[in-house]
C-alpha cells in the first residue's frame, strides 16, 4: 500500500516577504560586493543601498499583503520606488540624494548572474528546440537595441553639449 502525504500548507502572505526579505539581503550583499571588488564603495554607498533595501521590503510587503496575485512584486517595488522618489513628496529629496551614492551599473553583474541561475530546464530546452534561428534573432535583437541606444546617448550629448 502507497503512503499519502499531505500537500504542505500553503504559504502565508508574512513567510513569503520574510522569504523574498532574505533573497533581497543576499542581492544587496551581493552588490555591495559589487561594489567593493571594482573600487566604488565609499561612505555613500552604504545608506543608499539601505534605503534600496527599505523600498523592496516596502514593495514585497505591499504585493503579498494586497490580494492581486497577477500583478508582478516587480510592479509593487516600482511604485513604492517611484512614490518615495516622486518630486513634490516629503523625504523625496533625501531618498534621490541617498540613493544616489549606489552606482546602479555596478549592479548589473549579480542581478544578471541571478537572472541566469534562474534559468530552468524548460527554458534551456525551449532554447535547444528554437534552434540557430532563436540566436540569429537575439543577437540582431540585442545588437539593434545597443545600436540604438548609442545613437541617442549621442543625440542627447550632442544636444546638451557635453
Amino acid at each position: 500500500m502507497a503512503e499519502t502525504t499531505a500537500p504542505p500548507p500553503p504559504e502565508t502572505a508574512l513567510a513569503r516577504t520574510i522569504r523574498d526579505t532574505g533573497l533581497t539581503a543576499i542581492a544587496i550583499l551581493a552588490i555591495a560586493f559589487s561594489h567593493l571588488v571594482t573600487g566604488l564603495a565609499d561612505a555613500d554607498l552604504w545608506p543608499g543601498l539601505a534605503v534600496v533595501f527599505a523600498i523592496v521590503v516596502v514593495g514585497y510587503g505591499l504585493a503579498h499583503a494586497i490580494p492581486i496575485r497577477q500583478l508582478p512584486d516587480l510592479f509593487w517595488v516600482s511604485i513604492v520606488a517611484m512614490a518615495a522618489t516622486w518630486p513634490g513628496v516629503p523625504g523625496s529629496a533625501w531618498v534621490r540624494e541617498t540613493i544616489g551614492g549606489v552606482d546602479f551599473l555596478a549592479t548589473i553583474t549579480p542581478l544578471m548572474a541571478f537572472a541566469a541561475l534562474g534559468l530552468g530546464q524548460k527554458e534551456v530546452s525551449l532554447f535547444r528546440k528554437a534552434g540557430l534561428q532563436f540566436v540569429a534573432i537575439a543577437l540582431l535583437v540585442f545588437f539593434g537595441t545597443f545600436l540604438g541606444s548609442a545613437m541617442i546617448a549621442h543625440l542627447v550629448l550632442q544636444l546638451t553639449g557635453a
